[in-house]
């Protein structure tokens, strides 16, 4: 009489050529029996279980517990979750066109074995990202110029910080935000005291880098040239949702969050709230536009210097900025404006220059252009298209009649004031308009409202000017 004893084997183990296989085994008298094939090939080199070139194989049967999944894209942004019970990690990677899902500090594709015990696993569609979770981490990025890192949580600095990068050796690579819990997380204290030196803020020097969901608070920042607080130069570079809060200054290409903004970047849905200062090309968002754009931004704060002064741009040769807006109370000696301070070529489109009451209310004394304070008398390309100026007391003047009591707005072609004589401004149509509705910003000016990075504006509850998307509570 044949005594039958069955025993269960899981096999899970990683195979460098093969697929990931489970199956179950009988034991009869110290022999087995297969209970369904098990791959008979594989001492031979074959693999027979599956495709074993497929890049997303994944055997997800082993889940002990439900977990949240967390899928984010190539360049570490939040695109999706759901129940390791109800996902199926093949059928995800096909909906994104995601080669294979990682967790962090992994170059292997994720098996569906967890890595840790918490109740969240994070899955990327880049092999070795790095969580960034403290000042340490942060400081580490220098490290590893060209590396994926994405911040997990809030950061105080602490002391001197030393920027990330320089121009022998700039950081190209990906530092984005997790904002899959509605989170902003935010970099404080960056202090940065260094009157001496050429690259400084956050990053001192990026090239074809990727900066997203980044808010620096509490900022306290000194450079000489190229001084910003996400970054002191950038080329080939692209900022989005970010923004930096605090002071600011240097010598020259000073601006709130790149300094010097010279070859092929954008800056786009970013805001700066800064006291920032400097010699020359000093601007509420960038010091120096040279062929790149900046769109979908706003600046608000102080804005002081010499020449070249603005509140968007101290200076542009070959760039763009549209559907902006400053708030900045902007002053300097010459080439100064609400815009842009000194325009060689460019264009300008839709922008919007809230002039504040320090200047409004002493316009006849105001040396500087609403818009642009200086235009170049050789500058080959200008295009100025729905370009604002509001300022309640200076349309009461221009329309000639008392309309003190309400918000007003008027369009021009050109509002630059060249060469900062108001009076050479000309206005081609005037209108009427409440600036805390979205009917000047959307309808006459085009901007997107929305609650994406695509139509990123929003008019707060409490009314106002716009703000971006984001820094709503949805």
């Amino acid at each position: 009489m044949l005594f039958l004893q069955t025993a269960n084997v899981t096999f899970r183990r990683n195979l460098t050529k093969f697929s990931y296989f489970r199956n179950s085994i009988t034991f009869v008298n110290g022999g087995f029996v297969v209970s369904w094939l098990i791959c008979l090939f594989i001492l031979f080199g074959f693999s027979g279980c599956g495709d074993a070139n497929s890049s997303t194989s994944y055997d997800d049967t082993t889940v002990t517990r439900d977990v949240t999944y967390k899928f984010y894209d190539e360049e570490l942004n939040f695109i999706d979750s759901a129940s390791s019970k109800d996902v199926d990690l093949k059928e995800k990677a096909n909906e994104y066109g995601v080669e294979k899902w990682y967790e962090a500090n992994s170059n292997e594709q994720f098996d569906g074995i967890y890595s840790s015990d918490g109740d969240v696993v994070k899955l990327y569609a880049a092999a070795n990202v790095i969580e960034v979770q403290n000042k340490d981490d942060l400081a580490n990025i220098a490290s590893d110029l060209s590396g994926k890192y994405i911040l997990i949580d809030n950061i105080e600095l602490e002391g001197e910080w030393t920027p990330i990068g320089d121009e022998n050796n700039p950081f190209k690579g990906i530092l984005n935000a997790d904002t899959s819990d509605g989170e902003r997380y935010v970099i404080k204290s960056l202090n940065i005291v260094a009157p001496s030196s050429n690259a400084v803020g956050l990053f001192g020097f990026i090239e074809d880098a990727i900066i997203k969901n980044i808010g620096i608070e509490l900022a306290n920042i000194i450079g000489e040239i190229n001084v910003g607080g996400i970054a002191g130069r950038a080329i080939f570079s692209k900022i989005t949702n970010s923004y930096v809060v605090g002071n600011i200054s240097g010598s020259g290409y000073v601006g709130g969050i790149v300094g010097s903004a010279d070859i092929n970047n954008n800056i786009s849905n970013s805001y700066t709230s800064v006291s920032i200062s400097a010699i020359n090309d000093v601007g509420g968002i960038v010091g120096y536009i040279g062929d790149s754009i900046v769109t979908n931004s706003y600046a608000t704060g102080i804005v002081n210097g010499s020449v070249n002064v603005g509140g968007i741009a101290g200076s542009i040769s070959g760039g763009i900025i549209a559907s902006a807006y400053s708030a900045n109370n902007v002053s300097g000696d010459d080439n100064f404006g609400g815009i842009v301070g000194a325009l060689f070529s460019g264009d300008l489109n839709a922008t919007i220059i809230i002039v504040p009451s320090s200047i409004s209310d002493n316009l006849k004394n105001f040396t500087g252009g609403l818009v642009i304070g200086y235009v170049v008398d050789t500058a080959s390309s200008l295009i100025f298209t729905n370009n604002i100026a509001y300022t309640i007391d200076y349309i009461s003047r221009l329309l000639n009649y008392d309309i003190s009591d309400k918000i007003e707005a008027y369009l021009t072609k050109v509002l630059s004031g060249v060469y900062g004589k108001l009076w050479e401004i000309t206005i081609d149509n005037v209108i009427v308009a409440h600036l805390n509705t979205e009917y000047v910003y959307s309808k006459n000016l085009k901007w997107k409202f929305g609650k994406d990075d695509a139509n990123p504006w929003i008019i707060p509850e409490s009314g106002g000017a716009p703000v971006l998307y984001w820094q709503v509570d949805s």
